[in-house]
């Protein structure tokens, strides 16, 4: 990837050089500004975190107020016959 250079170029005592990672150009690392996912450039170019993002979804209540208990096993090993009953 080919740098583009910035405009500037006297000497600023404490002020490095930076590449925009958007834009791929040099510039100095007072103009610049971290973008909320770690990416560096143009302070008036970074855009701020959504909102949105922060949210937090409500703990789910997976249940019934109330429930029946299961009944019985009555099994009777087939001595049941339509007469007997």
């Amino acid at each position: 990837m080919k740098v583009r250079k910035s405009k500037q170029k006297r000497f600023i005592a404490g002020d490095f050089r930076v590449i925009d990672e958007m834009t791929g150009m040099e510039i100095r690392a007072s103009e610049s500004g971290k973008r909320w996912d770690g990416v560096i450039m143009r302070a008036d170019l970074v855009d701020p975190r959504h909102p949105q993002d922060f949210l937090r979804g409500t703990k789910e209540v997976i249940g019934t107020p109330w429930a029946r208990t299961e009944p019985e096993n009555n099994y009777t090993n087939g001595t049941n016959t339509a007469d007997k009953l």
